[in-house]
């Protein structure tokens, strides 16, 4: 089945006018606590809205973020946002590259 862009446009625009009109604090069985044992690891795209719940163990939650876009669709550096880097400014140096879109610089060339 194909679906043109308009059509996607138009599903889109219809979810979010509908969502528009739920109470922010109703259950609507969307939220989903995860849990699992110590040492173990849940995977989630980043394209999933998500969140956390509030934190209640006694030592220190750990995360790994881990960007990855297969060549041909991650975005150049020149693709990003102009006001990127002004809105970065807020951020430490480690925060700013953590919040950097994937790309490599040195994407396109070759290494003999």
């Amino acid at each position: 089945m194909v679906v043109s862009p308009v059509s996607l446009a138009v599903i889109r625009l219809t979810i979010q006018h509908r969502l528009m009109w739920l109470d922010s604090r109703a259950d609507i069985g969307m939220v989903k606590q995860l849990s699992a044992p110590a040492g173990s690891a849940i995977i989630f795209t980043e394209a999933l809205t998500h969140g956390t719940l509030p934190w209640k163990g006694v030592q220190q939650r750990r995360s790994i973020l881990y960007k990855y876009s297969p060549g041909p669709m991650a975005s150049c550096e020149r693709a990003v946002d102009e006001d990127l880097g002004a809105r970065l400014q807020e951020f430490t140096p480690q925060q700013q590259s953590l919040l950097k879109p994937p790309y490599s610089p040195r994407r396109f060339s070759v290494s003999l």
